[in-house]
């Protein structure tokens, strides 16, 4: 009918972003696993591994993806890959132990649980890798003579204790130091009366589940009740095994106490630090990668927001009157580049609203969420320049008054 209409087209991409979330937080997972990741392709090239793979091998990520699996596996034989790729593609998983061979020479035993992918017409074999060493070793403590094995037990700088039908039928010297008892004391009784009583009930259900065959985390913190009936925090190993003919559990215990009061102390001095920014009356906020990510209360009234969220990824040099834009952007790199603090500088901000206000601003670099940016603290001296300029005008009007006065 010769009208203009505007047709829209409009696409629902939630789903799309959940998933494109759910995977960022899946890399972050993999990157960040205690163990180790190999992504391989069927010629036994390494595409891919996790931080904790550099970690235990001692190569950097660039160096074992430029590596075949020939140069880590010291028992390698090329018979048997080929079989092994057979094998994985026809029944999809692996579970099998193998040697990996470190950066310095030593060797790792580990447990490498493998899953065939395949994307288009590319193969992969997706490794999960866990260092069992000290697993293998405890279990050749285990084979070895009474005599030999107790010897290096009790030399052991970790506690190891088996657990036979809820009661500790073994524990070594360094796990009764650690209790404050003595190996007598300790033996035959029952391991979750040496717990702390808030975690008995966590130990209960693990070991509950262990019994009846159920998946349970190999590996786990909690309390024991120590010396001067203390908390103590251990990281416990746990695999199953076989003592005097009958199913047990053999548990190495290390102390991390130290390490969960240091976290703990972090923890604390990180939301003091949130408390002490967040009540400041004066403007704070973090930049990185030139925008907001954080403002406190003070900052959100300063710059006339209704909340942090109005600000936050947006650029703060939006907020800056333009003719400092140039002073600004060199203390800025300063700032990010150097990693210097920068002089204190009276600045000119500019509100939501579009009202100027006179400030004085200083800034030191910050890391925030591992990047790095800056904390930059806004007074606003508005008051105190208006006064500034009320007094120089009543200096001159005085000084007017007496030299006509002469």
């Amino acid at each position: 009918d010769n009208q203009t209409v505007l047709l829209s087209s409009l696409r629902d991409i939630t789903e799309r972003n959940r998933m494109e979330e759910k995977l960022r937080l899946l890399k972050i997972s993999v990157d960040s696993a205690y163990d180790e990741v190999f992504w391989m392709g069927m010629d036994g090239g390494i595409r891919y591994v996790n931080e904790a793979a550099c970690e235990k091998t001692g190569y950097t990520k660039e160096e074992l993806q430029k590596m075949k699996i020939s140069e880590l596996d010291p028992d390698f034989d090329p018979a048997r890959w080929e079989w092994s790729i057979a094998d994985l593609r026809k029944n999809k998983k692996q579970l099998f132990q193998t040697r990996h061979r470190r950066k310095d020479g030593g060797i790792l035993d580990v447990e490498i649980s493998t899953v065939y992918v395949m994307r288009g017409r590319d193969e992969y074999a997706f490794c999960f890798v866990r260092d069992i060493t000290a697993k293998k070793q405890a279990e050749e403590l285990l084979r070895e003579s009474e005599e030999k094995y107790r010897t290096l037990v009790e030399n052991a700088n970790e506690v190891i204790a088996i657990v036979q039908d809820w009661r500790l039928v073994f524990v070594n010297k360094k796990g009764a130091d650690l209790l404050g008892r003595t190996v007598e004391e300790i033996t035959g009784k029952y391991f979750i009366d040496f717990l702390w009583p808030e975690d008995r009930g966590m130990m209960k259900e693990r070991h509950r589940d262990r019994i009846a065959g159920k998946q349970a985390p190999e590996s786990y913190d909690f309390r024991v009740n120590g010396t001067g009936n203390r908390p103590i925090w251990v990281m416990n190993s746990m695999t199953d095994i076989t003592w005097k003919g009958r199913p047990a559990s053999l548990n190495l215990m290390t102390d991390i106490s130290g390490r969960k009061e240091a976290e703990d102390r972090l923890r604390e001095s990180e939301e003091k630090f949130w408390r002490l920014i967040e009540g400041a009356p004066d403007a704070i906020y973090i930049g990185v990668d030139w925008k907001f990510v954080f403002l406190n209360s003070a900052a959100v009234r300063l710059f006339g927001a209704s909340s942090a969220e109005q600000l936050i990824g947006t650029p703060f040099m939006d907020l800056i009157h333009p003719g400092f834009h140039d002073i600004i952007r060199s203390r800025v790199h300063q700032l990010y580049d150097e990693k210097a603090p920068v002089p204190v500088l009276e600045e000119v901000y500019v509100r939501l609203d579009g009202t100027e206000f006179d400030a004085e601003v200083s800034s030191v670099p910050f890391v925030f969420d591992g990047r790095g940016g800056s904390v930059v603290f806004v007074r606003d001296i508005t008051d105190r320049k208006r006064a500034e300029r009320e007094r120089r005008e009543s200096d001159e009007k005085y000084r007017y008054i007496m030299e006509n006065l002469q």
